[in-house]
C-alpha cells in the first residue's frame, strides 16, 4: 500500500489523530482566517468563510511545523479533495518549504484558502508565490499577514497577478509597505477580474499611495473593500477619499 492510500485509509477511518488538525467548524474557521476582520466583513465576502462544512483543511496556527509534518502535507496535497484550506500563520515555514508547498500548490486546484501570517517571506519565498500565482487561478484569499515582505518582496509577487484570474481577498497587513510597492501593485491590479478586498492595514502607505488606491475603484468592477487603517494618511486626504465614496453604497473603505 502506498504511502497515500495509507493516508487516506486513516484519515477514513478516523483514527489519524496526529497533526495536521482538520477545521470544518464556521466559527473556528473565522477565528483562525480572519482575525483581523469582523464577522461582517467576512459574511459580505465570496468565497465566504461560512457553512459547517465548505472550509476544511489542515491547522499548524501558532504551531512550529516539523520536517516529517511538512512532507506529510505536501504528500497530502497530491490527493484531491482532501482540504480545501491551508492554516498555516505563525508555523515557522521556512524559505525552502515555501518554495516547494508553491509548486506542490500549481498542481492543488482545490486549495481556496492560503494562510502564510507571521512568517517571514523572503525574496525567493516571494519568487515562488509569484510563479504560483501565474498559473493557479483557484486560491482565493491570499492571507500574507505580518510576513516581513515590505516593498520589495510584494514588487515581486504582484507581478503574478497580472496573469492571475483567482484572487478575490489580498490580505498584507502589517508588512512595512510604502506608497512605492502600492502604486506599483495598482499598476498590476489594474485588470484583476475578480479581486474584492484589498487589506493594507498597519503599514506605511501615505497620501501618494492611498490616492493611487482609490483608482481602483473605477477599474476593477468587484472591489468592495479597501482596508488602510493605520497608515500615515493625512486629515486632509482621509476626508477626500471618504467624501469621494460615500455614495457608493456598495464600497467598504476603512482609514
Amino acid at each position: 500500500m502506498s504511502f497515500i492510500d495509507d493516508l487516506q485509509k486513516k484519515q477514513n477511518a478516523s483514527i489519524y489523530n496526529i497533526k495536521p488538525r482538520y477545521l470544518n467548524d464556521n466559527k473556528e474557521f473565522n477565528n483562525q482566517l480572519t482575525q483581523h476582520l469582523t464577522d461582517t466583513d467576512v459574511a459580505t465576502m465570496n468565497p465566504p468563510p461560512v457553512g459547517k462544512n465548505n472550509v476544511m483543511g489542515p491547522s499548524y496556527t501558532n504551531t512550529l511545523i516539523t520536517a516529517n509534518e511538512f512532507t506529510l502535507l505536501i504528500h497530502s496535497l497530491q490527493k484531491k479533495n482532501i482540504f480545501n484550506a491551508l492554516f498555516l500563520s505563525n508555523s515557522g515555514i521556512n524559505d525552502k518549504q515555501i518554495i516547494q508547498l508553491a509548486q506542490q500548490l500549481k498542481f492543488a486546484n482545490q486549495i481556496h484558502h492560503l494562510i502564510l501570517s507571521q512568517n517571514a517571506i523572503t525574496e525567493f519565498a516571494a519568487a515562488a508565490l509569484r510563479d504560483l500565482l501565474k498559473v493557479n487561478h483557484h486560491i482565493g484569499w491570499l492571507v500574507l499577514s505580518k510576513t516581513d515582505l515590505m516593498d520589495n518582496g510584494l514588487q515581486i509577487i504582484v507581478d503574478g497577478l497580472t496573469q492571475n484570474k483567482g484572487v478575490k481577498h489580498l490580505v498584507l497587513d502589517s508588512n512595512q509597505l510604502t506608497s512605492a510597492s502600492i502604486q506599483n501593485l495598482v499598476s498590476k491590479l489594474n485588470h484583476h477580474p475578480m479581486l474584492e478586498s484589498i487589506i493594507l492595514n498597519h503599514n506605511q502607505i501615505d497620501d501618494e499611495g492611498a490616492i493611487a488606491l482609490m483608482s481602483l475603484i473605477s477599474k476593477l468592477p468587484k472591489l468592495i473593500k479597501i482596508d488602510l487603517r493605520n497608515n500615515p494618511i493625512t486629515p486632509a486626504v482621509k476626508a477626500m477619499l471618504i467624501n469621494k465614496t460615500k455614495n457608493l453604497s456598495y464600497f467598504n473603505l476603512r482609514l
